[in-house]
C-alpha cells in the first residue's frame, strides 16, 4: 500500500480533517497553532487523495510537573477503520515525533487508551489517568 504523509495542509484538507475528526471525538482543540508553538497535523493519504489517517497536536500542562509548565501533546490520532493494522498510526507517530524535533520539541505526551502502540514505538508510561494512559517520549535532538 502506498500511503503518502505530509504536513503541509491546504486549506480544503484542514477542513476535511477537521471535520473527520469531530466526527469522531465531539470536542477537539483547534488543529493549527497561531504562536507556532506545536507542529501542524500530519495527514495520511493513499494514492486517490483520500485520507486513511491523519495526528494533530496541542499544547497542555505537561504531565510530571507540578509547576504548570507547558508540554506538547498527540492530541489525536484517528486511522480509517479500512486501514488500521496496517502500521499507519505507527508511521503518523514516528512522523509526529521527527516534525517535533525540527521545532526543537524535547519531549512529547499523550493520553490514550492504546498504550501498548506507544510502547512498541519506545514510549514511557508516566502515570495514569482514569481508564486511560499517559506516556511520553524523549526525544533525542542530535
Amino acid at each position: 500500500m502506498n500511503i503518502l504523509y505530509k504536513n503541509s495542509l491546504d486549506p480544503t484538507q484542514l477542513r476535511q480533517l477537521e471535520r473527520w475528526f469531530t466526527q469522531e471525538w465531539a470536542e477537539l482543540d483547534p488543529l493549527l497553532d497561531p504562536q507556532g508553538v506545536y507542529p501542524e497535523p500530519i495527514l495520511a493519504e493513499n494514492t486517490e487523495g483520500t485520507i486513511v489517517g491523519a495526528l494533530a497536536f496541542t499544547q497542555a500542562a505537561a504531565f510530571d510537573t507540578q509547576s504548570g509548565a507547558q508540554g506538547v501533546w498527540i492530541n489525536a490520532v484517528l486511522v480509517d477503520p479500512r486501514f488500521r493494522g496496517q502500521g499507519v498510526a505507527s508511521r503518523l507517530i514516528n512522523e509526529a515525533e521527527q516534525s517535533a524535533k525540527k521545532r526543537d520539541i524535547k519531549q512529547l505526551w499523550v493520553l490514550t487508551h492504546l498504550p501498548a502502540l506507544y510502547l512498541r514505538l519506545s514510549w514511557q508510561i508516566a502515570g495514569r489517568a482514569g481508564a486511560d494512559t499517559v506516556l511520553s517520549k524523549e526525544l533525542n535532538l542530535l
